[in-house]
């Protein structure tokens, strides 16, 4: 006998179920063959349009059932690659060895790890550090990749250790770090995937950044066939998010800021740039080097639909900085700067630029110092070191917004 929901017709039943949330599909699903038909479409859409993954082959073996699977397939529409870092390795390092599985209450439990892929999720760490090409790495992600062929958006994220804020040099992590970039970019670009948003990094409430992988500058240093692969696949890339640690003491080959700058020029119509140059800690200062960075972005990338403009963590001079803004006006719609240190104490080349960004609408300084850091003790004075100018709030221009924030009008 028919339930009274199998007897609606298909288009009320769909205005019934258009608000359920997943485990009502999920109960649904159970109930007969018919509603199973209904509700699989919508149910696949919420449980399967965002996968989390580490690169671990147990849980790219895992992903790739999804991807293999018709029903399932074409929902999945962002995938979510996790990097363990090393305090979670030597949890799990740990656990391994003492065999438990549920393991002992005293160790720390490493978020998304299933207790039967412990032991392959521990042994990646030190698998990829040993081979020069860690091909079940490669190999996986790839078959992943190309099953997913509605997949948008790949986000990367680390969750930060007590020995990273410490790392001032290349590190067996910063390297780990650099060798699941290359796996991942050998996965888009023999994929042929086009993605619409690529990110190093979560956002969360106010934190631009929030979970940052941090990679390494050397990182970046792509072979010419990889680089041209990747503009295939950034073609249509909207929304780039970097988070690059361009401090690290080791020696720098020439031209490694064209290698960054050519990497945000592989996606030609990018709407909303997000750059990290460095890291937030009172322990490790910004880094000049990330200012070599933005006056390079200055002089030799053209993005022109950049819309969204956000620049964090790093000590450019006031002109390197202005003339990036200045590059981007004709379209610049919002501004973001945070924890950015001047290299002097004269605002006026970012004052100049905002008057010829007639686009702007939003303009928000967060954390920012100047020499004289005058930011910063007006910030301490309102409690909280952000300032936001926004067109349809504020009752000036953006330019004469920041004189009086920064106090130009005083000086």
């Amino acid at each position: 006998m028919k339930s009274p929901l199998e007897s609606l017709p298909v288009e009320l039943f769909d205005m019934i179920a258009a608000d359920f949330s997943l485990p009502e599909y999920r109960s649904l699903r159970l109930v007969s063959q018919q509603l199973y038909q209904f509700v699989h479409e919508k149910f696949a859409r919420l449980a399967f349009s965002e996968q989390v993954t580490t690169l671990s082959p147990s849980s790219l073996d895992r992903l790739s059932k999804v991807s293999s699977h018709q029903g399932l397939r074409d929902a999945v529409k962002t995938l979510h690659i996790r990097l363990l870092n090393d305090e979670e390795y030597a949890n799990l390092n740990a656990i391994s060895r003492v065999g438990r599985f549920p393991p002992p209450k005293r160790f720390p439990r490493v978020l998304g790890v299933r207790d039967n892929n412990v032991n392959d999720e521990a042994a990646t760490y030190a698998y990829v550090l040993h081979n020069e090409r860690p091909s079940r790495l490669y190999d996986g992600l790839l078959k992943v990749l190309k099953g997913l062929p509605q997949l948008k958006t790949i986000k990367l994220s680390m969750k930060p250790s007590a020995s990273y804020i410490w790392e001032c040099n290349e590190t067996p992590h910063s390297l780990f770090r650099s060798k699941c970039f290359e796996v991942v970019i050998y996965a888009i670009t023999h994929s042929k995937i086009k993605l619409e948003e690529f990110s190093m990094a979560r956002r969360k409430s106010r934190n631009i950044l929030y979970k940052p992988v941090d990679l390494s500058f050397l990182a970046f240093q792509l072979a010419p066939p990889s680089l041209q692969a990747l503009q295939h696949c950034f073609s249509n890339l909207q929304s780039l998010t970097l988070s690059i640690m361009t401090g690290y003491d080791v020696p720098r080959p020439d031209g490694w800021t064209r290698s960054i700058c050519g990497f945000i020029a592989a996606a030609p119509n990018l709407k909303k740039l997000t750059l990290s140059l460095d890291r937030v800690s009172a322990k490790w200062p910004s880094s000049s080097f990330g200012g070599i960075v933005v006056k390079s972005l200055a002089t030799s990338c053209r993005l022109p639909c950049l819309e969204t403009l956000e620049v964090l963590n790093c000590e450019p001079h006031v002109k390197d900085l202005a003339d990036l803004i200045r590059t981007y006006s004709s379209s610049l719609q919002c501004i973001v700067l945070s924890h950015i240190q001047l290299s002097t104490d004269k605002w006026c080349p970012i004052e100049d630029a905002l008057k010829v960004c007639h686009e702007l609408v939003y303009f928000r300084l967060i954390a920012c110092e100047d020499r004289w850091i005058r930011l910063s003790i007006k910030a301490r004075i309102n409690g909280y070191p952000d300032f936001t100018w926004d067109l349809y709030e504020d009752h000036q221009s953006a330019s004469d917004w920041l004189r009086g924030v920064t106090g130009l009008d005083i000086s």
